[in-house]
């Protein structure tokens, strides 16, 4: 498990840190690291499309852009590209690809996308 100093996700940012200073810029960083990594261990398969955390950038009160700080973070969160789609997965829940502590739901939903594959491919013949 990777250990970040992060600042409490939960926090307000008080006034006094409106300025733009290069501390004020690192901590609002690792403020967005420790929501994302919240978000991303709540979520079942422990990964989410950039663009729905995108969505919440102001909900969240995150500044930065998300996406680099995916980039920036690379023993954190492993991100994906596939076509057009980009995909952030949290690295410490994986090992060689496959979930560490799978749940039902997760198992559910990889039984009924091989069921459905398996049936296109019936259709197809």
């Amino acid at each position: 498990m990777t250990e970040i100093a992060v600042c409490r996700p939960y926090e307000e940012l008080g006034v006094e840190e409106i300025s733009r200073t290069k501390s004020r810029m690192m901590r609002m960083e690792k403020r967005a690291v420790g929501i994302v990594h919240e978000v991303l261990s709540l979520t079942v398969e422990k990964m989410v499309e950039v663009e729905k955390i995108s969505h919440f950038r102001n909900w969240f009160g995150i500044d930065l852009n998300v996406k680099d700080l995916f980039l920036d973070h690379p023993g954190m969160f492993y991100l994906s590209t596939k076509g057009k789609r980009h995909t952030v997965f949290l690295r410490e829940a994986y090992e060689r690809g496959c979930l560490i502590e799978s749940n039902l739901v997760y198992e559910a939903r990889k039984l009924l996308d091989l069921v459905l594959s398996e049936l296109s491919w019936v259709g197809k013949r």
